[in-house]
């Protein structure tokens, strides 16, 4: 046997001893993303206290991935509010390839804020509302 052919049996050796006892491969991870927003809405609820709810419509590439639950970032000093919509696509799963729609609707944390105009940005998309 030369000395590259041993090489190889040796590394081949090396690999399969790295691997898992029960012979399965580890899933890759899944595919995080963020979704594409079309069209951000906000209504006001008259209520003591008064609750600022924000409507958004857009899609995510296919049927498989799914929307995760809103990240809400307020930066009160600016006015601001920041909204993440991520996305959660299983690796290995294969899917069609066409686009998913989405409606989904969450509550800004509005309480104890000043009253005055404020912003409300969903993946890029932005909103202004009084408060």
């Amino acid at each position: 046997m030369n000395r590259i052919s041993g090489w190889i049996i040796g590394s081949l050796f090396a690999i399969s001893a790295c691997s898992s006892s029960t012979g399965t491969v580890s899933p890759r991870p899944d595919i995080q993303g963020l979704a594409t927003v079309n069209s951000v809405e906000i209504f006001i609820l008259t209520s003591e206290p008064p609750q600022v709810t924000v409507e958004v419509q857009g899609f995510v590439g296919d049927p498989c991935t799914q929307l995760q639950e809103p990240i809400i970032t307020a930066a009160p000093a600016t006015r601001e509010f920041t909204v993440t919509l991520e996305t959660l696509r299983p690796a290995d799963v294969v899917c069609i390839q066409v686009l998913a729609p989405f409606e989904v609707a969450f509550q800004l944390p509005i309480e104890g804020l000043p009253r005055g105009e404020y912003t409300v940005s969903v993946n890029g998309v932005s909103e202004t509302f009084l408060y």
